[in-house]
């Protein structure tokens, strides 16, 4: 019985994915991108109505997430 079903088993092919569904985890790094991309100009206004200590975290913070999602964009690339 287990000789059968380690035959059955390898006579199975795998099931493709489709072509789409390829590109969603390139899709997804690109709208992270804009999102992060969106963030940062939001510090960079905040910043010019003035120097506070939430206005430095949000400019650090959204600083930070723009590396990252750059970062996933090349990842996604190669």
């Amino acid at each position: 019985m287990l000789q059968t079903v380690k035959k059955q088993l390898s006579q199975t092919t795998p099931v493709k994915q489709k072509e789409s569904s390829n590109n969603l985890p390139a899709l997804v790094s690109w709208l992270f991108l804009i999102g992060s991309l969106i963030f940062q100009m939001d510090a960079m206004l905040e910043l010019t109505e003035g120097i506070s200590i939430h206005a430095i975290l949000h400019m650090s913070a959204s600083s930070l997430f723009t590396i990252g999602s750059i970062l996933f964009v090349v990842h996604d690339t190669r």
